[in-house]
C-alpha cells in the first residue's frame, strides 16, 4: 500500500509550516459538525481536497482500521500523520518516475 513505501526510506522530509496549516485547515473544514474527528466519509472528501483523487475502499478502510476503537473517527494528530506519510509516499515515486525518465533511452530517440 501507499504507506509501505514511506516506511522502507529514511525520514529525510518535513512538511513546511504552511503546509502543515493547510492539512489542519483541511481537516477543520472536513470536520463539519465540529466532532473532533473525520468520520470515513469526511477522511474520503479530505483525501479529494489534498491529493486530487477519491480513495479507494481498500485504502480507506486500511485507515479506519487502525483508528482508535475509543474514537469514532481520525483525531486530527492521526489525519496529519496519515498525510505526511502519504505526501511522503508521493514525494518517493515522483523520484523514481523522474529517475526511470531520465534514463528511458525509449523516450529520448527521436522519431
Amino acid at each position: 500500500m501507499f504507506f509501505s513505501e514511506a516506511r522502507a526510506r529514511s525520514r529525510t522530509w518535513e512538511a513546511s509550516p504552511s503546509e502543515h496549516r493547510m492539512w489542519v485547515e483541511v481537516f477543520k473544514a472536513c470536520d463539519e459538525d465540529h466532532k473532533g474527528y473525520l468520520s470515513r466519509e469526511d477522511f474520503k472528501i479530505a483525501v479529494v481536497m489534498l491529493f486530487g483523487y477519491k480513495p479507494s475502499k481498500i485504502e480507506v478502510d486500511s485507515v479506519m482500521s487502525s483508528v482508535n476503537p475509543n474514537t469514532s473517527g481520525i483525531l486530527l494528530e492521526g489525519f496529519l500523520n496519515i498525510v505526511r506519510k502519504k505526501k511522503e509516499a508521493q514525494r518517493y515515486w515522483n523520484e523514481v518516475r523522474h529517475i526511470f525518465t531520465a534514463f528511458d533511452t525509449y523516450l529520448h530517440v527521436s522519431v
